[in-house]
């Protein structure tokens, strides 16, 4: 369940499309499953923290409890 404030980022396109509700951010990232290596597995996950890196400071706290800025990040 969403709550004010909460910020929803999604990095599959299968749970983007199919979710119920508005996400914030959505980062297309290859599936690491179909590849199966650790290889693959470590890309994503480095992948992620890479764009977790990059937008965690460009978050600004909230003035009220439904407000934060989310700045688009390739």
């Amino acid at each position: 369940m969403r709550a004010d404030g909460d910020l929803v980022v999604t990095v599959c396109d299968r749970a983007h499309e199919e979710l119920g509700f508005p996400v914030d951010v959505h980062w297309s990232i290859p599936d690491p499953v179909p590849t199966g290596t650790p290889e693959a597995f470590d890309r994503t996950v480095e992948e992620i923290g890479r764009r977790v890196d990059n937008l965690a400071p460009r978050l600004s706290l909230p003035t009220s409890p439904t407000s934060v800025a989310v700045p688009a990040i390739p």
